[in-house]
């Protein structure tokens, strides 16, 4: 019976250690998941899908942006021809429209009046439009720029990008400023 004792003794410590082992290899793997989830390049993956999310929105306004712009631009003519029939109406006699050419000039002046509130309305609406696309422009540069200043905190991109266009020439000394083309 002792030796049954025993065995089942070093079952328990087995299993107990063999728990053990596993609780810890569970543990580990979830530490490693988290800590891979809260890396700099899983966060910067993220803002990275956020800010071509943002893009595409942007986009969107833009092109809805064109659409509102192309339609003031048709109405703002349209009130324009009807302005000028109205003036070529009223000028063809010193005292007035002519009697024979008064129902045109009544049905302008109506189509006119009523151009005027469709041009107002669509202005309205691109002053919206603009609104709107200026500030999804402004969210995207806030989310571009966190995404940069990630990746540059975690040393994916430099600090200063390097300056494409630099005023002075290699060697010159600072403060002299290169001579224009095409100067002598």
């Amino acid at each position: 019976m002792g030796e049954v004792k025993r065995r089942s003794r070093w079952r328990w410590a087995f299993w107990g250690v063999a728990g053990l082992m596993v609780l810890a290899t569970l543990y580990s793997a979830w530490s490693e998941r988290r800590e891979a989830r809260d890396s700099p390049l899983v966060l910067a993956e993220e803002v990275r899908a956020q800010v071509r999310a943002a893009q595409s929105a942007v986009d969107t306004c833009l092109a809805r942006l064109a659409v509102s712009e192309t339609r003031f631009r048709d109405q703002a003519r349209q009130t324009e021809v009807l302005e000028g029939r109205i003036r070529r109406l009223e000028a063809m006699d010193p005292r007035g429209v002519p009697a024979d050419s008064y129902p045109e000039y009544l049905e302008t002046v109506e189509r006119f009046n009523a151009s005027i509130e469709g041009w107002e309305t669509r202005g309205g609406v691109l002053e919206d439009r603009q609104q709107e696309c200026r500030g999804l422009v402004e969210a995207r540069n806030v989310l571009a720029d966190s995404l940069r200043g990630l990746l540059v905190e975690s040393g994916y991109l430099p600090e200063v990008p390097p300056d494409p266009l630099p005023d002075v020439p290699p060697g010159a000394p600072e403060g002299d400023t290169p001579p224009p083309p095409g100067a002598f």
